[in-house]
C-alpha cells in the first residue's frame, strides 16, 4: 500500500506535496506542541485537512500515518 503523502503513477512513486506538508505539521504537533493523537486529529480536521480519500482524520488514522515505516525512514514497497 502506498502511504499517505505519496502516490503511484505508472511505475513511479511520487510525493504529494500537500500531503507531505500535512505530515510535517502532524510531526510538529506531536513533537513541538506535545499533542496526543486525538488533539492532533482535531487540529488537522479543524484546519480543513483530510485523508487521501477526502475524509476527516480519525485518531487511529493519524497514529498510523505517524508510525508508518515509510515515513520514519524504513522505506516502503510500492
Amino acid at each position: 500500500m502506498i502511504p499517505f503523502g505519496y502516490t503511484k503513477q505508472g511505475d513511479q512513486i511520487q510525493q504529494v506535496p500537500e500531503q507531505a506538508a500535512d505530515i510535517r505539521l502532524a510531526y510538529e504537533l506531536a513533537t513541538v506542541r506535545n499533542m496526543g493523537y486525538k488533539a492532533m486529529t482535531n487540529y488537522l480536521n479543524g484546519h480543513g485537512l483530510c485523508t487521501k480519500s477526502g475524509k476527516l482524520f480519525m485518531a487511529e488514522t493519524t497514529k498510523g500515518i505517524l508510525k508508518s515505516p515509510a515515513l520514519v525512514g524504513d522505506g516502503f514497497q510500492g
